[in-house]
């Protein structure tokens, strides 16, 4: 790449104009409510669910 090609081009961070704007607030806190849930269910009945599966159902399920 020659100098020329870098000039006063200015790159947009999309993503990170995403996360901070109004609109996605409302969704990433929707999405932590269903990690919350999830990290619950885990760690207490989804456990007890885990241990009735057999060798092989549980292989299959962490792969």
């Amino acid at each position: 790449m020659n100098d020329s090609s870098k000039g006063s081009a200015k790159t947009i961070k999309l993503a990170e104009r995403r996360v901070f704007s109004q609109s996605f607030k409302p969704l990433y806190q929707e999405g932590m409510g269903l990690v919350e849930q999830a990290a619950e269910y885990l760690d207490g009945k989804g456990r007890a669910e885990a241990k009735k599966l057999s060798r092989l159902a549980a292989t299959l399920y962490a792969a």
